[in-house]
């Protein structure tokens, strides 16, 4: 079966003059393929991205796209005359039903998608060099970090220091560090992973706290102690009144209460309907849980 079956579809759809094909299939003699979100009066390319920006990346795949439509072999190529990219508007906020017109931004994107296809066309057929004992900042969204083989177990030192990113870990294996002590001439002193360096060096288990902050920590706690945690859910599309693109939106909460040192805990917990527009509910429900006095605890305290 022709694993590209869409490319004939599309095909027909423009022969027939329809004005809109979406999710529009290309396919070369190479055997490239690229897909095209919508394709409007048979030369006008929109790619459609649930960002408020447009990256590079989408900037290339638009690229790609306009020179294997202008390659295909079922329709004998369209071409692009114009290359729109429609992005998140992050100011818009929902009031009633949702209009793609109002939520989106159309960016015309013509002369600089044009003007990489010679670019992506040159590396079409590169296959890039990589190794097994490499590694880059790409490792960091890999499904398969957690079970690749061979770099993290015979870099074990370098790939457990603390707060630093994988850019810098690649760049310390790149200098041959192994352990941790190839490692620490070339960390900044007084920085987490400088200290987990020192300790291990010195045959410590390394830990991250002060006793004494967290004693007076403790000591300024006030009860009753309110444990409180949150979640929440971020959507593209707003789902309420008021609501933009991406607000952090908490449906649900956990609050344990200790009125007095040593008593047991009270706990209270809400979980919003998701048929309704919980949102008033359970502030409602939130305030009318927490008194005026006493402590709010959270795990993640900045967030909550």
């Amino acid at each position: 079966p022709d694993p590209y079956e869409g490319r004939k579809h599309t095909a027909e759809f423009l022969s027939k003059g329809i004005k809109t094909v979406a999710d529009a299939q290309f396919v070369t003699a190479d055997g490239d393929f690229a897909t095209v979100d919508f394709v409007c009066n048979k030369n006008n390319f929109y790619f459609v991205t649930e960002s408020t920006t447009v990256s590079s990346e989408l900037k290339r795949k638009a690229a790609f796209a306009v020179y294997v439509a202008g390659k295909d072999t079922a329709t004998g190529g369209v071409k692009a005359e114009n290359v729109y990219i429609l992005a998140v508007d992050k100011t818009y906020v929902k009031h009633g039903k949702v209009k793609a017109i109002d939520f989106f931004d159309v960016i015309d994107m013509t002369d600089e998608v044009k003007a990489m296809i010679p670019i992506v066309k040159s590396e079409l057929r590169q296959v890039p060099k990589t190794s097994a004992n490499s590694l880059s900042g790409k490792c960091s969204k890999c499904p398969h970090k957690n079970t690749c083989k061979g770099i993290f177990e015979a870099n074990s030192d370098v790939m457990n220091l603390m707060r630093t990113s994988v850019e810098k870990k690649a760049m310390l294996m790149n200098l041959g560090c192994v352990t941790y002590k190839d490692a620490l001439p070339h960390l900044t002193e007084g920085t987490t992973a400088y200290k987990q360096a020192l300790a291990h060096i010195a045959g410590d288990r390394y830990t991250l706290f002060d006793p004494d902050k967290i004693a007076e920590w403790i000591n300024n706690l006030e009860y009753p102690l309110y444990f409180l945690d949150f979640e929440t859910l971020q959507e593209c599309i707003p789902e309420f009144d008021g609501q933009k693109p991406f607000d952090q939106i908490p449906f649900q909460f956990s609050l344990h209460i200790q009125d007095k040192p040593g008593v047991t805990l009270r706990h209270i917990e809400f979980l919003g309907d998701p048929k309704t527009d919980y949102r008033e509910e359970l502030v409602n429900a939130l305030v009318g849980s927490i008194g005026t006095k006493g402590s709010i605890i959270a795990y993640n305290a900045s967030f909550e």
